[in-house]
Parts: structure tokens; sequence; C-alpha cells
């Protein structure tokens, strides 16, 4: 989740025209920060770490072209070299991280040659069904490459997304004491889509310490 988090933050930044981004948080001090951060106690890099130097690596040189919403849940952020030619699209599922979310991406490409790579550069294949060649889209980024910036975001915008999930939800429940000794009782809801959802939540019984 770290990886993609701050490569996703990276991207999302300067696809909106932030000059230059700053990670504050480059150790796991505080605990509660120790998500965001890029490297161990020792000076070695985290996942987060490795993420976010390959997002800044795969942008280097280039300039934002702007950031597009695929159906309701991808978001892409392109980036163009600046004198013309190759392009860039960093694209994730914009749900939370937690619900595991999935789609799939149909481009028509048309006879544009796509290069995709996951959020670690290693090469992905790209699945060829009834004329599209289709991407697989979590909520890491994935990297799609071509040989013309105009022509990738083209294909971008004319995109079919068929999303995994998108009327699910995750609901967890756990008694444990909080800060006073005493037993709560703590709900956590994953919506696994970005429409608002609506339930009831209830017990057959109160467990023995609740009143």
């Amino acid at each position: 989740i770290a990886a993609g988090m701050v490569g996703r933050m990276l991207l999302a930044a300067r696809a909106h025209g932030t000059d230059a981004v700053f990670q504050y948080w480059m150790r796991p001090y505080p605990p509660y920060l120790s998500h965001g951060s890029l490297m161990n106690f020792d000076g070695t890099l985290r996942a987060g770490g490795v993420g976010y130097a390959i997002a800044g690596a795969m942008i280097q040189g280039m300039q934002p072209r702007g950031v597009l919403r695929l159906g309701k849940c991808v978001t892409a952020c392109v980036f163009a070299h600046p004198e013309g030619g190759r392009g860039i699209a960093a694209l994730w599922d914009s749900r939370p991280f937690l619900s595991n979310p999935a789609s799939q991406v149909a481009l028509k490409a048309d006879g544009a040659a796509i290069e995709a790579l996951d959020m670690m550069a290693n090469p992905l294949s790209l699945d060829e069904k009834n004329g599209f060649t289709v991407a697989q889209v979590a909520t890491d980024p994935v990297y799609l490459a071509a040989a013309s910036a105009e022509r990738l975001e083209a294909v971008l915008k004319a995109a079919k997304v068929v999303v995994s999930g998108e009327n699910t939800f995750v609901v967890s429940a756990t008694i444990k004491a909080n800060d006073t000794g005493r037993p709560c009782l703590w709900v956590r809801i994953y919506n696994n889509s970005l429409d608002p959802r609506q339930g009831t939540f209830s017990l057959d019984k109160v467990p023995e310490g609740f009143s």
C-alpha cells in the first residue's frame, strides 16, 4: 500500500502542475506516519522509497498534460516530452486501498504501440480482446507509454472501463479494549465504489461488559 500511495501522491501532484514535490517523512517516525516513509531506520529503502523513485524517473523531464477520469474509478495522469513525441500515462483505481478494487481499461489502440509497466517498472502484458487492448488496473500505478503523447491521450479519452466489485463493500467488526480498558466494538467499513452506501449494522445480543 505504501509504495503505491507515495507514488500516486507524486504523480498526481506533478500532473496537476506542481513544479516540485518533496517527501518530508523519510524515516518511519513518528509511528503513525510510518506508512508514508521512504526509508528504514538503518537508511535502506523501503518499498515506498523504490516506488517513489521509479515514479519520479518515469516522468523525469516530462511536462504534465493533465489528469483524466476514466469511467467512475480510474485516474490517469498524462505527461509528455517537452519537445514532442513520447508520452507517459500513470493509471490507478481511485477506490480505497483496503477494498482491493480492480478495473479493466479497454483501449482502442488502432495500431498505436503501447508499452505497459507496473509500479516497479517491470513489463506488463496487455490482453487483446475483441479489437481492444486491455490493461488491468488496481490501486498501484500502472504506466502506459507510447511514441505520441497526443495519441496516447486520445486513446485514453476513448477508453472503456469495466469495474470489478463496483457494488460491494466490506464490513469488519472486532471487540477490543479502549485506552481506559473498557471493551469497545470497533467497526470498519470500506466502500468499494465512489457511490454513497447506506445500511444498518445490528447485534443479535449485547456482549458481556457492554451497557
